[in-house]
């Protein structure tokens, strides 16, 4: 898409979104989300591109949406991809009465990015703690199952007991590197927003 259209587009979805808000506003619903966080997002990707720096150009402590061929919704910091719900991602924009195109590069503002942020750790707390409950069941599963050992065949049943604690495991290894990752994304958003106040008051 030529940065001309893009322009276009972006000027469309800007209005569309703020049309979308008035219309909150007026059965007495808060409209600031998407007057703040999704019309945000669409003006600052708007300046951004006018100037040059999108598609390709993109500050490494930017927060980036990105609509692939498939039309997935993927939140990146820099290059590095952020874990955060593609799908609810794609919610939030639908709500602002959205839906982003393949190919879409979107420069998220910082109250967005910090509720994609609180929804995913709040997803995988859930998440680790199943992962936990699972351990702790198949624990107690297997522990009785000892006694019934001798009516199986020793191999068979030492990599039944292996493959369920295997797939526990890796359950909530999977749930702390997304933590992890999360984490760091939400640790860069407050050194970021730190640098820009720093730069007002100088």
């Amino acid at each position: 898409m030529e940065k001309k259209s893009m322009l276009s587009l972006l000027a469309a979805q800007t209005q569309c979104a703020k049309s979308r808000a008035a219309s909150v506003r007026e059965v007495g619903q808060d409209a600031s989300a998407i007057e703040k966080k999704i019309v945000g997002s669409l003006r600052l990707t708007y300046a951004a591109l006018a100037q040059g720096f999108l598609p390709d150009k993109v500050d490494p402590q930017a927060y980036v949406l990105r609509i692939n061929r498939t039309g997935e919704h993927e939140v990146k910091l820099g290059d590095r991809p952020v874990p955060v719900s593609g799908p609810y991602v794609r919610v939030l924009f639908k709500e602002a009465g959205l839906a982003l195109r393949p190919g879409q590069v979107i420069l998220l503002e910082a109250g967005l990015v910090r509720d994609l942020l609180e929804e995913a750790l709040a997803r995988v707390a859930h998440d680790q703690a199943t992962a936990d409950r699972e351990r702790a069941a198949l624990e107690t599963v297997f522990g009785r199952c000892r006694q019934f050992e001798s009516e199986f065949p020793e191999k068979v049943f030492e990599d039944a007991v292996k493959r369920a604690f295997e797939d526990a495991s890796e359950k909530g290894e999977e749930a702390r590197r997304r933590k992890v990752a999360l984490l760091a994304a939400d640790f860069a958003l407050d050194e970021h927003l730190e640098q820009k106040g720093r730069s007002r008051a100088a």
